[in-house]
């Protein structure tokens, strides 16, 4: 998403790979996905509660009746019962399992950092070493004719650990104390301003999902517009997110208000 190629180049490939007379296929999906990111762009934060009930239910049914035949229950009404539950669990901690969420979010986003600051030229001196100075390609193993592909993804991984350690010592140690940190300052965070936390969350979100599917859209659509924004999608993801934070604070701002004038109004109501 920083110069547009890496999402034109995927948008290309699924057209390319689908059957004669199924173009519309992947379009609909992408408009689907456009929309349920626009819903979580404006409402994210308010309809957070629903949104972790329903992941909850989902999970609990859907792991309750895979394990039902095991035990000789009826599959439908444990995996009912569970998704109830799962609602219910969902509900009555939600601040809990969302400042969880937070704090691990938090713990990605600092790991991520840091890594983009001080192990990318480390990866390119690794992987230079399988380059080929005639193509100016990098040879990676071969997973498809290998004997065992996952043991050779494993070792290339390992290799590449190693020689990361190498170049910084105190790594395990960094991360570490990075991942620790953050995430129990993002839990504390979401504990504290649960309103901040779900907005930051739900634009978040919502902008990983809405951006590549709109860019998606608007390749298939309007190709020159697509490939005029794309140098600039960096600054246009940054500006949609900030609205995005900015309407969510808004809405469940004005919710909260909402709700402590019906509660003024009930109160005199009653006196």
């Amino acid at each position: 998403m920083v110069n547009g190629q890496l999402p034109k180049d995927a948008w290309e490939l699924v057209l390319n790979s689908l059957p004669t007379g199924a173009e519309w296929m992947p379009l609909a999906g992408v408009g689907i996905i456009a929309g349920v990111g626009l819903v979580v762009l404006l409402k994210g934060a308010r309809l957070a509660p629903g949104l972790t009930s329903l992941v909850f239910a989902l999970v609990a049914g859907t792991a309750a009746g895979k394990l039902a035949p095991m035990f000789s229950l009826p599959v439908w009404p444990v995996a009912i019962i569970a998704g109830a539950i799962g609602v219910a669990l969902a509900l009555s901690l939600f601040r809990v399992w969302f400042a969880i969420l937070v704090g691990l979010c938090f713990a990605g986003t600092s790991l991520g950092f840091y890594a983009s600051q001080t192990l990318v030229d480390p990866i390119n001196k690794y992987l230079a070493q399988g380059l080929d100075p005639k193509t100016g390609k990098v040879s990676l193993p071969n997973t498809a004719t290998a004997i065992n592909p996952e043991a050779a993804v494993q070792e290339h991984l390992a290799n590449l650990w190693t020689t990361l350690q190498k170049d910084h010592p105190s790594l395990n140690v960094n991360l570490s104390v990075i991942a620790a940190a953050t995430c129990i300052g993002g839990f504390v965070f979401a504990l504290l301003l649960p309103k901040a936390a779900r907005s930051i969350v739900a634009a978040s979100v919502g902008t990983a999902i809405f951006m590549p599917a709109a860019f998606g859209l608007l390749q298939a659509f309007w190709k020159p517009g697509a490939d005029a924004i794309a140098p600039h999608l960096a600054i246009i993801t940054a500006a949609v997110w900030g609205l995005s934070l900015l309407a969510n604070m808004l809405d469940v701002r004005e919710k909260r208000a909402k709700k402590s004038a019906e509660t003024d109004s009930e109160e005199t109501a009653t006196a």
